[in-house]
């Protein structure tokens, strides 16, 4: 059963929660059930005080207190008073817990789908749609919240039901034990009905609502071109099919969740119709039967909510059991991909030497041709090295190797004596680099927080900030914004032009004072004269640190002590 994967799948401190949550569910039906249960005695009060000698319990708790007989109705409404008091309370709490518990739920597989995303390798993402992934954080991981109460809910109206059933059965066993045999045909029928169109629509809806959020993402985040080629037709219409289907398939959810209570209270209004007639023309005094018959009138005012809550949480479970498989799936994924990579300031700069590239050959996944074949080659410490190769020669494939952001198929990498052969050691020289490529991310946020990206306002180094923006050449344009450093770019920096992206981007890569440092044509919207000047900076550091300069200008590597050109798979020096 799924529910039994999904109680397995939560983790230790929600699997206690649960059975905190199940024994307050039991309280709160002790309770609901005592109050209803008290309806007959107290209408029997109120009816035929004489009457209460049918209660044992009742006649032994007068007669502790001796309660005198003209004052029992008094009492006997103040108790039943207390009582509704005391359960309110009660369910009141167990309400405020059960919520909580799912929005807890909510927040925890959010944080843990986005951690194990930012914790996956690379390469997984080249393979994925980002409004999946975004899909998966906010609208699932609510779903599946979703189904978490909804569980919750599900038990405890199951409960309560059970328990004013067999309070019924107690008092009524025969009209009782054919009312139930009716309600269960008509479940039977109305589940068989309906069990597979709830999970077909939710199943539509999981994946319109992804591909709605891919059509919103492409929309805005290619406005400019949108825009330019006055194409906006072509993307609203994308994005009308795809919210229409997917407020379709909740639509038919809605309407089916909408309408059972109708049909719902109409057949109880029947059964109590039929109870009450039962009862009217027995040849018993009518009289007598007015407590039975408010017990039932109660109990299925009561149990009225009930089904209509188990209904709705069956329908809501069917619906969102996909998304439940999805957050299970998403997570056992990748977990495995979560390592630990945070570190401070004291820890960068963990590796420094020579570079050694052996043999490195790359293939991307259910491709037959290699996009480097058997590379190797040596960079001492300390040098200026360029790389060119011409459109589609695989230099990004084998910058992002030597980030350590793709795997190689064979062949191995080495700084110094240490081989980057395991994650630990990879991630020590990640720590040692420094990297800024043709088309930089910006954060829609401060030149400052983006040029000590990722760092807290609290930790960012204004002398550090200073030293990166006179080697960046952004001295002047800081200068010129009101707001100087402080100034807010915009979403992936729109405010700016390419070149200046660029220079907070080679900001940005020598921030932590790096021992390499990797340009990957991180100047080529830059003007010759700007670009020179940057590279003349950096050139002051070379003894101190290695610095791969990867151009297709090759002017640009007129200062470089090596170059090396990637052509058909291969690499040499020229």
């Amino acid at each position: 059963m799924w529910q039994y994967r999904l109680f397995k799948f939560l983790p230790r401190h929600f699997k206690f929660s649960t059975i905190l949550i199940l024994f307050l569910m039991i309280i709160g039906t002790f309770f609901e059930t005592f109050g209803i249960a008290m309806i007959v005695p107290l209408m029997t009060i109120l009816t035929d005080p004489g009457g209460i000698s049918e209660f044992k319990y009742f006649v032994d708790l007068v007669n502790y207190y001796e309660i005198k007989k003209e004052n029992l109705i008094i009492y006997g409404i103040i108790g039943f008073g207390l009582i509704y008091f005391f359960k309110t309370i009660f369910l009141s709490f167990q309400a405020w817990i059960i919520l909580r518990f799912g929005f807890k739920v909510q927040a925890y597989f959010a944080r843990k789908l986005i951690t194990n995303y930012l914790s996956t390798v690379y390469e997984y993402h080249l393979s994925q749609n980002s409004s999946k992934l975004i899909r998966n954080i906010t609208s699932e991981s609510d779903s599946f919240a979703g189904i978490i109460t909804g569980l919750t809910t599900l038990v405890l109206e199951i409960m309560v039901c059970l328990a004013i059933i067999a309070l019924l059965l107690y008092f009524q066993t025969e009209i009782v034990l054919m009312i139930l045999a009716l309600l269960f045909a008509l479940g039977l029928i109305y589940f068989f009905i309906t069990k597979n169109r709830i999970f077909i629509w939710g199943t539509q809806r999981q994946y319109f609502e992804g591909e709605r959020l891919k059509n919103i993402n492409q929309s805005l985040g290619g406005v400019k071109e949108v825009i330019f080629y006055n194409v906006k037709k072509k993307f609203i219409s994308d994005f009308d099919l795809s919210n229409n289907l997917t407020i379709k398939a909740q639509v038919k959810s809605e309407i089916l969740k909408r309408l059972s209570p109708y049909v719902l209270e109409f057949l109880v209004l029947i059964i109590f119709i039929s109870v009450f007639f039962y009862f009217y023309f027995s040849k018993d005094n009518f009289n007598t039967f007015i407590p039975t018959i408010t017990l039932f009138a109660v109990s299925f005012f009561r149990l009225l909510p009930s089904i209509n809550r188990i209904n709705n949480s069956w329908q809501g479970l069917r619906f969102s059991k996909v998304s439940a498989d999805v957050i299970i799936d998403e997570v056992v994924k990748t977990n495995h991909f979560s390592q630990n990579k945070l570190y401070s300031e004291s820890d960068r700069n963990l590796l420094k030497g020579d570079l050694s590239v052996r043999n490195i050959s790359f293939k991307y996944e259910n491709t037959s041709d290699s996009v480097l074949d058997n590379l190797s080659f040596d960079i001492p410490f300390g040098k200026f090295v360029g790389i060119v190769g011409k459109t589609g020669a695989g230099k990004t494939t084998f910058i992002d190797i030597i980030l350590g952001l793709l795997n190689n198929s064979s062949g191995e990498i080495s700084v110094g004596d240490e081989i980057l052969n395991d994650d630990t050691k990879t991630v020590k020289w990640q720590k040692s680099l420094g990297y800024a490529s043709q088309h930089i991310f910006l954060c829609d946020d401060t030149i400052k927080s983006n040029i000590a990206f990722g760092l807290p306002e609290s930790e960012i180094s204004q002398e550090r900030i200073n030293d990166c923006i006179e080697i960046s050449q952004l001295g002047q344009m800081i200068n010129n914004l009101p707001q100087g450093i402080d100034t807010k770019i915009g979403e992936r920096g729109v405010r700016l032009s390419g070149g200046q992206r660029q220079r907070i981007g080679i900001a940005r890569a020598i921030y932590h004072d790096p021992n390499f440092l990797i340009l990957d044509e991180a100047t080529s919207a830059l003007d010759v004269e700007t670009e020179n000047k940057i590279i003349e900076q950096l050139i002051r550091f070379k003894s101190k640190k290695t610095i791969i300069f990867i151009s297709h200008r090759k002017n640009s590597l007129k200062d470089c002590d090596k170059i090396y050109e990637l052509t058909n798979s291969s690499i040499k020096e020229i």
